[in-house]
């Protein structure tokens, strides 16, 4: 059970499910993702805690206890399984400090939890003010985990301010694709393999250094994940301690992307056969998204313009 809630919960809900579950004398074992595709599995255990227990629904219907902010909707990728190359009408921008400072006091008033950099179509490490962000985020008690899931190519614009970091962060996740340049290159449309090696390398060693406790994890999105094993990167990752997912599968992004756009071995979501989608996400239950402009949308995985209907509320206005 342990196992299979730590899958799910890797992009920091722990703290916060850890304390539900209490109510039902469930303890979680730190243990990184092996392997994110559970859904039916978490779907099903979300069926026997709904189904048997009104106090779990009256509390993750009473507030969100996951918040992804959006700080910047500008990447410096062009990667063939996301929309942003194809199709982005959306205003450039980075969010104003009022405005995420005003969603943050008004989340850690609501009774907080964990909160996520994880733009939507764009990168943290872009943003102009992303140590502001967390220096703010810090001042408020009830912000529990602070994850910043990041493509890693501008990481070493900070460079002089990893210490503060890694101090004021929990969880960095880095999404690269490939261990190879040409693979690299083929996943993520820009030549910056060896500059986000780099990075990767130089910062797990900080933090080996200074807080070994911190935990780093690597999302390799690749056609074939066969293709990385025998690669000597692999191999150095993992003796710098840091955690690997592979992963091949990729949606359409509301139809913006389709199977022409991937490389062969890549797999296509739409064509998963349909009786494996028996169940809706789990997130939508205690997560909420923010975007750059201020929209805050059920799902963390698609902008307002991708899906117009996700969008639930406008943080400018409320």
């Amino acid at each position: 059970m342990a196992k299979w809630f730590m899958a799910f919960i890797n992009f920091t809900y722990l703290e916060e499910l850890t304390a539900l579950c209490k109510y039902y004398n469930f303890i979680f074992a730190k243990i990184l993702v092996k392997e994110f595709r559970i859904g039916r599995i978490i779907a099903r255990i979300k069926h026997i805690f709904l189904k048997r227990n009104k106090r779990f629904e009256e509390l993750i219907n009473k507030r969100p206890f996951s918040l992804n902010i959006e700080t910047i909707n500008i990447c410096n990728a062009r990667c063939c399984f996301c929309s942003y190359p194809k199709k982005t009408n959306r205003k450039k921008e980075e969010m104003p400090l009022e405005l995420y400072e005003k969603i943050i006091r008004e989340y850690s008033e609501m009774g907080g939890g964990s909160l996520d950099f994880s733009p939507i179509n764009g990168d943290f490490f872009l943003d102009s003010k992303c140590l502001e962000r967390i220096e703010i985020a810090r001042r408020y008690p009830k912000i529990g985990t602070v994850t910043v899931v990041t493509n890693a190519i501008a990481l070493d614009r900070i460079k002089d301010d990893w210490g503060y970091f890694i101090n004021n962060t929990d969880i960095m996740h880095f999404s690269i694709g490939g261990l190879t340049r040409e693979s690299y290159h083929r996943m993520y449309g820009v030549d910056k393999y060896e500059k986000v090696k780099s990075n990767i390398v130089n910062f797990a060693k900080l933090r080996n250094k200074i807080k070994p406790a911190y935990v780093l994890g690597l999302i390799l999105r690749v056609a074939k994940k066969s293709e990385v094993f025998k690669s000597p990167d692999f191999k150095e990752f993992k003796k710098l301690g840091i955690d690997i997912t592979i992963d091949n599968v990729y949606s359409n992004w509301g139809g913006t992307v389709g199977e022409e756009d991937l490389p062969v071995g890549a797999i296509f979501r739409e064509n998963i056969p349909s009786q494996a989608k028996l169940n809706p996400c789990f997130v939508f239950y205690i997560g909420l998204g923010i975007t750059s402009s201020g929209l805050a949308v059920a799902c963390s995985c698609m902008n307002e313009e991708i899906s117009p209907e996700l969008t639930i509320g406008d943080c400018t206005k409320e």
